[in-house]
């Protein structure tokens, strides 16, 4: 048989250099990037706060950089905004958010000592440095607490920093980010070490700061009780530790609301005291207020709030029938939110996604 020859093209040689050169010059740059990785990696593995600083920076940048330039909750921020504006340390306590105007009256003004900034973005300033403070912490529990890779770490705190409700309370004037970030690290010191003493005292102090920027946060004591109960190997100990928390907790949240009755409220009588501390709770009309009394409402009422913060289940709310509904069965209910989200959603999506986020719900409570 006939043997084929099977010519070798070449390219002329100015193509070829070319080529070569191109290939030369990716095979570098890979080379480059992988020593930089690797380099990373040891330097991560030398300072294991390198990784965090890192993160908590890429946060605080990102916060920072996106500030609201414009009062985002309008009638609750220009009331925070004004009382920092024109108060004082010692001055505009509020039983709901204890010390949030007095620390923001400090740092802003520490701040105005640096920065000509409004009085807006001094104090969107300093809710973005509490929500990379926040970043940061979240990724030290994945990390230390939960023993996550720091991939999957990694994942979870870009996926909270980058949620609408993280991203939103880090760069508008509210008061959530202080005490969210407070009972974080609150959670944090008490998965630590268990058999310290200064574990429980810690966790309660911090627990403490938390309530006194927002009083709902005295419901997150169950959250300690949980820890101590899963983590006690025995009844004495579980006791320890929650006698140990609550002894460092309980007076300082007593102390400091003492304080700020006798410094600003001064009320004439014990009942005063008591209608000023649980005021926000009676806010508003008989119909509409903070406070439902204990009832058999209240179970599906829970259920209702949980669910309100499964974005798929507002869907509802699209439907002029699905509004009505809610709204007749809790009165109390504010649901204009849920409306503007899904304002613009088609109908049949909406009601695909209201049966589907619904299903995953029975499926998980199933």
């Amino acid at each position: 048989m006939e043997e084929r020859r099977v010519e070798r093209v070449s390219l002329p040689c100015p193509l070829r250099t070319v080529a070569l050169r191109e290939m030369n010059t990716y095979l570098e740059r890979m080379t480059i990037f992988l020593m930089l990785a690797a380099r990373c990696a040891r330097l991560v593995e030398a300072y294991p706060w390198l990784d965090r600083m890192t993160l908590w920076l890429a946060a605080f940048v990102l916060f920072l950089s996106t500030r609201a330039q414009h009062l985002s909750i309008s009638h609750d921020s220009i009331f925070y905004m004004t009382g920092v504006r024109d108060g004082t340390w010692h001055s505009g306590f509020h039983p709901h958010h204890l010390l949030f105007q007095p620390f923001m009256v400090a740092m802003t003004s520490l701040l105005g000592a640096l920065s000509d900034a409004s009085v807006i973005m001094r104090i969107e300033g300093v809710n973005a440095f509490v929500g990379a403070t926040g970043a940061a912490l979240l990724y030290m529990m994945c990390t230390n607490r939960l023993q996550m890779a720091r991939s999957h770490s990694l994942a979870a705190v870009c996926t909270t920093c980058l949620s609408y409700g993280y991203w939103y309370h880090s760069v508008c004037i509210e008061v959530v980010m202080i005490p969210l970030v407070l009972f974080t690290g609150c959670l944090y010191v008490a998965l630590g070490d268990w058999h310290t003493r200064s574990t429980p005292v810690a966790a309660g102090i911090l627990h403490a700061l938390s309530i006194v920027f927002h009083q709902v946060y005295v419901f997150q004591g169950i959250a300690l009780v949980c820890i101590a109960v899963m983590r006690g190997e025995s009844p004495a100990e579980r006791l320890r530790f929650c006698g140990r928390y609550l002894l460092a907790s309980v007076p300082l949240v007593i102390a400091l609301y003492g304080f700020a009755l006798v410094v600003e409220v001064r009320p004439e009588s014990p009942a005063a005291a008591y209608r000023w501390l649980t005021a926000y709770a009676y806010i508003g009309t008989e119909a509409n207020t903070h406070y439902n009394p204990p009832s058999l409402r209240t179970p599906l009422e829970i259920a209702v709030g949980e669910t309100r913060a499964l974005t798929g289940l507002i869907s509802i709310t699209k439907s002029e029938i699905g509004s009505a509904i809610v709204r007749k069965a809790f009165p109390s209910k504010h649901i204009e939110d849920e409306e503007y989200i899904t304002r613009t959603m088609n109908p049949v999506v909406a009601l695909a996604v209201f049966l589907l986020s619904g299903a995953v719900c029975v499926y998980f409570c199933v």
